[in-house]
């Protein structure tokens, strides 16, 4: 996010950095940068500011309090015997 979006957007900054962490910025990146162009990828609002393109359909909303964001964990292996 630009500087500016990220004063006026902190809470929002704050959970694209999160994800960047967990997720890896060559995923959250384009992602972003799609909502951006128009795709519905990527949406936020905060502090009266927009960012990104919503769904043409609205289901369930949820605010950053609500979220929870987990790296994955790697799969179990099995130990041979």
């Amino acid at each position: 996010m630009k500087k500016n979006l990220r004063t006026e957007m902190p809470a929002t900054a704050a959970i694209i950095d999160d994800l960047r962490a967990a997720f890896g910025a060559e995923v959250i990146e384009p992602a972003i940068r799609s909502g951006m162009a128009g795709v519905p990828l990527f949406y936020a609002r905060e502090n009266g500011r927009e960012i990104g393109t919503r769904c043409a359909q609205r289901g369930t909303e949820i605010n950053s309090a609500q979220m929870v964001i987990e790296k994955p964990k790697p799969p179990v292996q099995e130990q041979r015997r």
